[in-house]
């Protein structure tokens, strides 16, 4: 279902570039969506930026296995297992990611024909991430967006640069599963425009 939802975004508006998480089920599902475009995207590359977090000595194990708690004095988003990432860590991925694609694809002049499409295979964990990184969300102003990325949802982001040349983020879509039911399930989220 992603793969003919992606083959209709791409014969629309072809994308341009394809990125992809270098963990194998995104390599997977990325190879899955993406076979029988007829229009090859300039650039295609895996990238690690857009890892799942890593979740260090558990790796592997289910998600009700045993663990060992989080002391009560590290705030959740700074707890940092052994050889695992903090959601700040993953944070900090995605903003990097955001202003690579800003400084590498948006134009400091110019309009709609110059942009370029980019599409993106990650995590769910990296989709919060990234739209905590793109609505400038710091916990206090701008709450944390919750880790609620529906598998194959499809999410829509648009860079663009201010009068100023400054790189802003839009999140135009949120969450669209309606290529899995065709109810049109999709989520009504208030994501604000903000500058990274």
């Amino acid at each position: 279902a992603l793969g003919e939802r992606l083959q209709r975004d791409h014969d629309a508006v072809p994308f341009d570039v394809v990125l992809c998480s270098d963990l194998l089920r995104c390599r997977q599902t990325c190879h899955l969506a993406t076979k029988g475009w007829g229009h090859e995207p300039k650039i295609a590359r895996t990238d690690p930026l857009l890892r799942e977090r890593a979740v260090g000595v558990y790796e592997g194990l289910a998600h009700d296995a045993p663990r060992k708690p989080r002391p009560p004095h590290v705030p959740p988003r700074k707890h940092r297992v052994e050889g695992g990432e903090a959601w700040e860590d993953v944070n900090r991925r995605a903003r990097k990611l955001l202003a690579r694609l800003g400084s590498t694809f948006v134009s400091t002049k110019g309009g709609a024909s110059e942009r370029l499409r980019v599409l993106c295979v990650t995590h769910g964990g990296f989709i919060m991430e990234a739209m905590n990184a793109a609505t400038g969300a710091d916990g206090v102003s701008v709450p944390f967006c919750s880790n609620g990325a529906w598998n194959t949802s499809v999410w829509k982001v648009e860079l663009t640069r201010n009068d100023k040349g400054k790189l802003c983020c839009r999140v135009v879509g949120a969450n669209d599963a309606s290529h899995l039911d065709s109810s049109g399930a999709a989520a009504k989220l208030d994501l604000r425009d903000e500058a990274v």
